[in-house]
């Protein structure tokens, strides 16, 4: 395999995505000691992107777990959508670190992600990178469910804003 085709990238998201949901097994089973932290996160998020060749929509799917009482790890798979004819595919692992009690309403946060980017269309025919900053607030409307507005700087996208609905089972006591 060519280093940068295809049939590389999607091997590399696989052995990721892998490695990613066998950390999420050892930390659930870690939580489930008895110990505050949230076993594991889902979120989904609709948003906008800036791109150097224009603007897209995009769409999320979050999975995290706890490394610790302010730190998660966890894999987000993303679609860009520009037109018909242009759209993305976005992996990235991301490290995230929270501010603020476990049992706050409120929860600011920062994160990193990084990860491959399938394109096709005026983007790009082939795979890429994709490599993200930003920062957001989980806002809590129930003791599981919770609302995330988020803003990320990077590369593929270029900049992005996202609102997310996600749910923490038994992240408020």
């Amino acid at each position: 395999m060519q280093h940068g085709s295809r049939p590389a990238v999607l091997a590399l998201a696989a052995r990721s995505c892998g490695a990613l949901l066998l950390g999420l097994a050892c930390a659930t089973e870690a939580a489930a000691d008895g110990s505050p932290r949230r076993p594991f996160e889902a979120s989904l998020g609709l948003g906008a992107a800036a791109l150097v060749e224009g603007s897209a929509t995009q769409a999320t799917l979050v999975l995290a777990s706890p490394l610790g009482p302010r730190w998660q790890v966890g894999v987000e798979l993303g679609h860009l959508h520009a037109s018909p004819r242009e759209s993305g595919n976005v992996l990235q692992i991301v490290l995230l670190r929270r501010y603020g009690a476990a049992s706050s309403w409120v929860r600011p946060y920062w994160l990193l992600g990084a990860g491959p980017f399938l394109g096709n269309g005026a983007w790009s025919n082939d795979a890429g990178v994709t490599a993200t900053v930003g920062a957001g607030v989980q806002m809590f409307v129930s003791r599981s469910l919770f609302l995330a507005p988020e803003v990320r700087v990077g590369y593929v996208p270029t900049a992005r804003v996202t609102l997310a609905i996600g749910y923490s089972p038994g992240s408020r006591r």
